[in-house]
């Protein structure tokens, strides 16, 4: 778990020091909502991604890890911070724009905007993708108990 950590943090640093070299610093003082909103986003994929590729089996990744036991560990666990950094991207932004209740539903209505549409549509096919595999694995566990 030690490598994994380490390689998460690389992970982390890199990104973080991507995204503040592509903006403006004032970002952070006047709208520290939004650039938190942008940064839980930019993690939450690329955790994702990493939980792909540990997902993947490659025995260079299961080396690294130290066994395909940890690797399906920190797989689950990963996927659960990935989920939650990405689902709290929308919800910032929400938060940002509740005082302007037409405003704040861009976030979750589809409109006439395509970026806002796919961003919404990214979120619940996220939220079905989680509540199906939630479902399944509560089915599959019942079956075997019975």
């Amino acid at each position: 778990m030690k490598k994994i950590s380490l390689l998460l943090a690389i992970i982390t640093t890199v990104t973080l020091l991507l995204w503040l070299s592509g903006k403006d610093l004032t970002l952070i003082k006047t709208d520290p909502l939004t650039a938190t909103s942008q940064i839980t986003a930019l993690l939450g994929i690329v955790f994702m991604g990493f939980t792909l590729i540990m997902s993947s089996r490659i025995r260079f990744v299961e080396n690294i890890v130290g066994g395909m036991d940890k690797m399906m560990k920190a797989h689950h666990l990963l996927g659960m911070v990935s989920f939650l950094l990405v689902i709290h991207h929308p919800l910032l932004l929400i938060v940002k724009s509740i005082t302007l209740k037409n405003v704040a539903l861009i976030y979750i209505i589809p409109g006439i905007d395509l970026s806002y549409n796919l961003g919404i549509f990214s979120l619940y096919i996220l939220l079905l993708s989680l509540i199906s595999i939630l479902f399944l694995k509560a089915t599959k566990y019942k079956a075997r108990l019975s």
